[in-house]
């Protein structure tokens, strides 16, 4: 992992086609998204001391809430692609996608694990790409995680602009 966290251009630019913005550094040398124009949510994304990286979703009222770790950048621009895409579907009042929910909706090659009170998102390889407590709400975060990740940027940014979700997604019910 490297000492700066570096998320791309085109990431930053999808975030600010809605109600979010970025500030490179943050207190606790992170980087933050957070919504516009108050900023009362933010995702601070910074170097945890096991080595990952810890993405923390805070509240209008300082509520902290730590979403998951993730192993790289990469991972974590993945999974904010897709929840900056249901921003950007919404605002452009799309219909509502329906997305993969349980461990058996997980893209192919990956797969979700429960280590003690740790639930793993692990890729083909059988390496951990992200962590989480255990819940139904980390379950089907993972779920989701796993196919942005194994899609490309280009299908993922389409599903979002595409009126049936294609080529990724489908349409909600």
């Amino acid at each position: 992992m490297t000492a700066t966290l570096a998320f791309s251009p085109e990431l930053i630019e999808w975030a600010r086609r809605t109600y979010w913005d970025f500030t490179p550094s943050n207190e606790a040398g992170g980087a933050t998204f957070w919504s516009v124009p108050d900023g009362e949510t933010r995702y601070d994304v910074s170097a945890a001391p096991s080595g990952w990286l810890e993405v923390v979703r805070l509240g209008r009222y300082g509520e902290r809430s730590a979403e998951f770790s993730v192993s790289e950048v990469k991972v974590a621009e993945h999974y904010f692609w897709g929840e900056f895409g249901k921003d950007v579907r919404e605002s452009l009042s799309l219909p509502r996608l329906k997305f993969p929910r349980d461990k058996q909706d997980v893209a192919p090659g990956y797969s979700i694990k429960e280590q003690g009170e740790l639930l793993e998102l692990v890729d083909s390889l059988g390496n951990a790409v992200a962590r989480s407590g255990t819940g139904v709400l980390e379950v089907m975060r993972f779920a989701q995680l796993s196919h942005f990740l194994s899609a490309s940027l280009e299908d993922i940014k389409a599903s979002f602009l595409s009126q049936d979700g294609s080529p990724l997604l489908a349409l909600h019910g």
